[in-house]
């Protein structure tokens, strides 16, 4: 169990270890005894009953980004410098061996923000879970196979900095559904490989309900064989309620090829995303279907220590059916609601585990399209980005795995 610290020694400098009239010469010399006695006795019982791992990534960037041409006047985003936390983390995970070709498994991962020195909550995967000839089991806050799948979609780790293509890959017109996001409640198995081939199954329990039934189903399958690697995911998500008034159904398919060919490698990603569901009010209300496409290209290179990253991202026009006339899909503005990005990177290994990077990236949007950067977009709240506003940003950082 985790170490506590003692009530009454808040005094303790947390740098310096000096005491500030807490008590006694005594009092305080207890007082470090016992804690010390408390951290070794939870160290050799964490050890005793698994092997533990304390693993994290510190990757900080500092950026100039803005957005501007927006369709209507006085709307632009000016320059503005800044620096990024990019998906930070410190986790813990272990297993224990149970005998028998089976193992239990853990994983809490806490998300950093580094520019601010802030931490939260178990936001990342966490998960307990089993593993054996049968494959593995998880039960908890997890990554979805369509999540997953996204991070093969560019070469960038992580998937993060305003350079990667995510945003245009996962969301309709700049709108998050979701689906690209970890899932709560859920269970998830993974089959064993075979013959480079490998399954993945994931439900989400309503426990909503019976206010809506906000459930998710979601499956994958890998297929890994030198040079190529082929991955499709499919997810469905009941009662989001961001486009389709409930009841509705946020649906997605993602392909992603790989290919390797020495130092160089390339990536094809294909996406078809959309929202079933109720649409418009009174009357006029009736069942709809808003979707769009999305396909790019990613290239890496690398020659000794220095790689080259480029990749290139398009996102369709809207297409919409049924009562999903309104708004986005609206006649006036479904015909410009497609997008492009393009991103090149640089990255320097100065180790395995540490890495420079400087990048440069520009998302062009049609007049009536609001796509931004899927991480530190430059403006959050999409009910007041800016239609036809172009995002684009440069930046450097370091990056460093522990």
């Amino acid at each position: 169990m985790p170490a506590t610290v003692p009530r009454g020694t808040e005094g303790i400098h947390e740098s310096t270890g000096e005491t500030h009239m807490i008590g006694t010469t005594r009092d305080t010399t207890f007082i470090r005894s016992a804690m010390a006695c408390a951290l070794a006795a939870a160290g050799m019982a964490a050890h005793a009953q698994s092997n533990v791992t304390i693993y994290g990534i510190i990757d900080s960037t500092v950026e100039a980004a803005s957005a501007k041409g927006a369709t209507a006047a006085g709307k632009d985003v000016p320059q503005l410098w800044r620096e990024n936390s990019n998906s930070s983390l410190i986790g813990f995970k272990g297993t224990e061996d149970l005998g028998g070709g089976m193992s239990a498994m853990f994983q809490i991962e806490y998300g950093l923000n580094v520019d601010q020195g802030t931490g939260g909550a178990p936001n990342r995967d966490t998960f307990v879970g089993l593993a054996g000839g049968f494959g593995s089991v998880k039960m908890g806050f997890l990554t979805s196979p369509m999540r997953g799948l996204g991070g093969k979609l560019n070469w960038i780790p992580g998937s993060t900095s305003i350079a990667n293509n995510i945003g245009i890959f996962t969301t309709l017109n700049g709108q998050a559904l979701g689906l690209n996001s970890r899932i709560p409640n859920a269970v998830i198995y993974n089959s064993p490989k075979v013959s480079g081939f490998e399954g993945a199954l994931m439900y989400s329990f309503a426990e909503s309900k019976p206010a809506k039934n906000d459930s998710a189903f979601g499956l994958g399958l890998t297929m890994d064989r030198d040079p190529f690697w082929v991955g499709y995911a499919y997810e469905a998500r009941k009662d989001r309620g961001v486009l389709a008034a409930m009841p509705s159904t946020d649906w997605e398919h993602r392909l992603a090829v790989r290919y390797t060919w020495g130092d160089t490698k390339f990536s094809l990603g294909f996406d078809r995303h959309g929202s079933d569901g109720t649409y418009g009010t009174g009357a006029g209300a009736g069942n709809g279907t808003t979707q769009r496409d999305a396909f790019g290209l990613a290239v890496s290179h690398t020659v000794g220590l220095h790689e080259f990253i480029g990749h290139v991202v398009r996102a369709n026009n809207l297409k919409c059916s049924g009562a999903a006339t309104t708004g986005q899909c609206a006649a006036a503005n479904v015909s410009e609601t497609n997008a492009s990005q393009w991103a090149l990177v640089y990255h320097y290994w100065l180790s395995k585990r540490t890495m420079l990077q400087a990048f440069a990236t520009r998302i062009t949007n049609a007049r009536n399209a609001k796509y931004d950067f899927d991480v530190n977009p430059v403006t959050a709240d999409y009910a007041t980005r800016p239609a036809g506003a172009d995002p684009t940003g440069v930046g450097f950082g370091i990056r460093h795995a522990f």
